[in-house]
């Protein structure tokens, strides 16, 4: 159960943050079916056999209602493990499981060839990446299953290089892979953006990332961007072919997760010690200071939910010690 509930710090006029810790070191973050999903696993045994969990909470008390033995890969390993839709939950780590909301029960749909790093809901589709941890140089693979069946339709291996992928976002135009050069120690490099035709399951485009977080909101692609000077922006993408079509600067100093709704674009302004949750209003281009989260630690995930915002934090300065917060709006 979570430590008794705390009002959140100085919130902004009409918005309430409510703040739920959590045991573990919890890193992907989802909303569906009633419930909050949180992946993570146990302090320092991320690889040991029934150390990662996905917990289901309860939004309106922060109570934990079910742990599930699933594993969803951390973005800090490369990917978005856990995501919702098709009337089920999705973990991929080192398999693709599916997990029955109503029951709490895990099933493998896939055993994955290789470590899987992320997994994308598209209107008709699942998509998993799966990467060589043990060949970096090894291109990672897309994978398009039928989250029906679970059976595999395609396997879109990516360009020469490119063996770390952060997110796959699936748009109404195309489906992006975000994606990085790796070198034969393992580093990471040249950000882009790869563009999958869901029709023909072929790779059709590659692009240079603005640089920032990329997120989807089923549309555009938004991405966080940094203008040089201490400034940053939020930059819209055109969803099937991924050209710039406008750049919002939000004044920030630093920028964190970014999270796409469709009608408003969420950002993390600030460091792990003082942040900010801030909403643009793409229609107008304006910006506003939502709530303020300092002493929370680092954001590492966000989420929506009807008349919420949800934040994962991350401090491992006493730690790791993670935080679920609900920001209720007005």
């Amino acid at each position: 159960r979570p430590a008794p509930r705390e009002a959140g710090p100085a919130p902004s006029a009409g918005v309430t943050v409510t703040n739920f810790s959590l045991g573990g070191e919890n890193h992907s973050l989802a909303y569906g079916f009633g419930s909050v999903w949180v992946a993570g696993y146990d302090p320092g045994d991320a690889y040991l056999p029934g150390s990662a969990y996905v917990l289901q909470v309860d939004p309106g008390t922060g109570e934990v209602v079910a742990r599930i033995a699933a594993s969803a890969t951390a973005w800090e390993q490369g990917g978005d493990g856990l995501a919702v839709g098709h009337g089920s939950v999705w973990a991929a780590g080192a398999t693709l499981q599916r997990i029955d909301p109503s029951t709490g029960v895990a099933q493998v749909i896939d055993e994955l060839d290789f470590r899987g790093v992320t997994v994308a809901v598209a209107e008709r589709d699942l998509w998993v990446a799966v990467m060589d941890d043990y060949q970096p140089l090894a291109p990672a693979e897309v994978i398009r299953l039928d989250p029906g069946t679970g059976e595999v339709v395609a396997r879109v291996p990516l360009p020469d290089g490119f063996g770390f992928v952060h997110r796959i976002l699936p748009t109404s135009g195309a489906v992006w892979v975000a994606a990085m050069r790796t070198d034969d120690d393992g580093g990471v490099y040249d950000p882009s953006l790869i563009a999958i035709d869901p029709s023909t399951g072929r790779v059709v485009g590659v692009r240079p990332s603005p640089g920032g977080a990329v997120v989807t909101d089923g549309e555009s692609l938004w991405a966080s961007r940094y203008l040089g000077e201490g400034s940053w922006a939020l930059t819209r993408l055109d969803g099937a072919t991924g050209e710039v079509l406008e750049t919002v600067p939000i004044g920030a100093e630093r920028v964190g997760e970014v999270l796409a709704t469709g009608t408003d674009v969420w950002f993390i302004a600030g460091d792990d010690v003082h942040a900010t949750l801030d909403r643009l209003d793409p229609s107008t281009g304006s910006v506003e200071i939502v709530a303020e989260l300092a002493g929370r630690g680092g954001v590492v995930d966000m989420e929506a939910s009807p008349g919420s915002v949800w934040l994962l934090h991350l401090d491992y300065r006493d730690g790791p010690l993670s935080t679920l917060s609900r920001i209720d709006l007005p």
